[in-house]
């Protein structure tokens, strides 16, 4: 063969070759899945205090791999997206709500994020919520902020302990009402010791009202309106109507 067509022959193989390969790679990138076009929510940032749930919320865009997420119906975080290789931007959109318990899922609306992203739920407000739809909080074990597939999950059953327990420690220090402590967390354990010291706060109270009431027939007529209840009442009528009254705080001593 003469050496012309040898080399017409071997530029030949080569654009074969060349176009087999190409072709292979063209099959083998269209079988492989194609991350979704679709923005993924993602968590950015949250801060979860006593008395407010925050979330910063960002949407990954044009991700070069997919986002493994952490569980299903968890909203990955912003190193995942990174990982991916996604490009992110706040988002602006509002959110769902939803709390879970025992009774199942709630929805509860949406919320709004800012300009940054941030959603702000102040605890009264989730409240409010769980009340006109006639839940408890304390029925409530978790809050999802987010679609169902990916979503913010804060564990409101803990919150609630936490509140509980810096609640008693108020108490303990001599801030905060006793009472208004052993009404709202019954079932708390400090409730029982939180209960007895609101009774004796109310004795000692009911006591010094006592001592301003019997030289005050004002401040007598204000005991009657203010205590409903007391050991110190018959005393406080019998001052009123110019009966000698007895002392009982001294005989109780």
């Amino acid at each position: 063969m003469p050496r012309r067509s040898r080399r017409s022959a071997g530029k030949g193989l080569a654009l074969l070759a060349s176009a087999l390969v190409w072709r292979a790679s063209a099959e083998a990138a269209a079988a492989r899945p194609r991350p979704s076009r679709a923005p993924v929510l993602v968590v950015a940032g949250r801060s979860v205090t006593l008395a407010r749930i925050s979330v910063r919320f960002v949407e990954a865009r044009r991700c070069r791999r997919p986002v493994r997420r952490p569980a299903a119906g968890r909203a990955p975080d912003l190193g995942a997206v990174t990982r991916a290789g996604c490009r992110t931007r706040p988002r602006t959109a509002a959110v769902p709500l939803r709390a879970r318990g025992a009774f199942g899922s709630l929805d509860l609306g949406s919320v709004s994020p800012d300009a940054d992203g941030w959603v702000r739920l102040s605890v009264v407000a989730l409240e409010d919520r769980l009340a006109a739809a006639g839940v408890a909080p304390r029925a409530v074990r978790t809050v999802e902020l987010g679609p169902p597939d990916g979503a913010a999950v804060v564990r409101l059953d803990r919150l609630y302990d936490l509140r509980g327990r810096w609640h008693a420690t108020w108490i303990a220090r001599g801030v905060g009402a006793a009472a208004a402590f052993a009404a709202l967390r019954p079932e708390h354990p400090a409730a029982s010791w939180i209960r007895a010291a609101a009774f004796e706060a109310l004795l000692a109270r009911q006591e010094r009202d006592f001592r301003r009431a019997l030289h005050d027939p004002a401040a007598a007529v204000a005991f009657l309106r203010r205590h409903a209840w007391s050991p110190y009442r018959e005393s406080v009528r019998a001052a009123l109507a110019g009966a000698p009254a007895v002392d009982l705080s001294r005989s109780a001593r």
